[in-house]
């Protein structure tokens, strides 16, 4: 497709209830920008279910959910676009260690959804933003995303981003 992930798909959808995790995240915003940083992380949750359902996902799925963590930040790090095989691939390539770990089965189900939450919003956000960036390009929120996402990517894959790709294989 040659845009990214999110910006394909829009619509309306719902998360299945109030997620205090737009709040949170909008909390690290300057007191100016809160309501309008937590509309959009609102926004972003509400939407996802369209995605889901776009590529076949059971709702709620957190494997889905972490894949578009993943891709937002590898785009926002790498500033360059991945399309729906990309994000397919990486479905397939997390569905048995994120299905099959342990921890995250017997983790309580609010922890569960409040990571499902926080991978939706961020992944989102990343990508909507870097696809901005390809429309509009801006050095310096280049240069915040890419540090944000480079955070990201180092916390969650606990490894150097310049190490990890992405392709259609996974």
């Amino acid at each position: 497709l040659g845009v990214p992930i999110v910006a394909c798909i829009v619509g309306e959808g719902g998360s299945g209830g109030a997620s205090a995790v737009p709040t949170q995240l909008a909390a690290r915003y300057p007191a100016a920008q809160r309501a309008e940083a937590q509309k959009t992380f609102e926004g972003l949750l509400q939407s996802w279910h369209k995605i889901e359902q776009h590529f076949g996902l059971e709702a709620n799925d957190l494997v889905g959910a972490t894949a578009m963590f993943m891709i937002g930040a590898y785009q926002g790090y790498y500033n360059r676009t991945l399309d729906e095989d990309d994000f397919r691939a990486l479905v397939k390539q997390f569905r048995p260690v994120i299905g099959g770990n342990p921890a995250i089965a017997g983790a309580p189900d609010a922890q569960k959804r409040e990571l499902f939450d926080q991978m939706v919003v961020l992944g989102m956000f990343m990508d909507r933003a870097q696809s901005q960036l390809q429309k509009t390009p801006n050095a310096q929120i280049e240069a915040q995303l890419k540090q944000a996402a480079k955070g990201y990517l180092e916390q969650f894959l606990q490894t150097d981003p310049e190490k990890f790709e992405i392709t259609k294989k996974g």
